[in-house]
């Protein structure tokens, strides 16, 4: 239970007001505060099973907002089959 509440307060950007106990907790436990999305979305960046997670540019990217800006940039430079070329 009380490290449910230090991560409560990590999430809600409380953690200067940690208590003692669940400092202790926190450092026993390698708890640490969530690293934000960086396409400013403003969501905390999602866990990776394979531990490396999407780029945009050098910033880290949930695979929602990396996949939305794949979509856009296809749709604004569409892959097209080549051209067939007639010999004269």
């Amino acid at each position: 239970m009380l490290l449910m509440a230090a991560e409560r307060k990590i999430d809600r950007r409380e953690g200067l007001s940690l208590t003692a106990e669940e400092t202790a907790a926190v450092r026993k436990h390698g708890l640490f505060e969530k690293r934000l999305c960086g396409c400013g979305c403003g969501e905390p960046l999602e866990p990776r099973v394979d531990g490396e997670r999407h780029k945009i540019g050098d910033k880290e990217v949930n695979s929602d907002c990396y996949f939305d800006a794949f979509g856009k940039e296809l749709e604004d430079f569409p892959i097209l089959p080549p051209r067939l070329r007639r010999r004269v």
